[in-house]
């Protein structure tokens, strides 16, 4: 079975594993990994949701404010 990817401009994507659950991963410019959910979600909205939420905290955190 091949993978099936759905990608974004920044960098996010989710794709389908072998398992059939829905992923989320974070590639830089140059292709490389650089964040990734470990969880897998039956429904692509619920593997976004997740993804996006994550975001959402890692932007609103202290830890990433200048």
């Amino acid at each position: 079975m091949a993978e099936q990817i759905k990608s974004y401009p920044d960098g996010l994507e989710f794709y389908k594993g072998k398992d059939n659950l829905w992923y989320w991963r974070v590639t830089a410019d140059n292709g490389n990994i650089i964040g990734s959910g470990s969880q897998g979600y039956h429904n692509h909205s619920e593997c976004e949701y997740n993804a996006k939420s994550l975001g959402k905290s890692l932007t609103e955190s202290k830890l990433l404010k200048s």
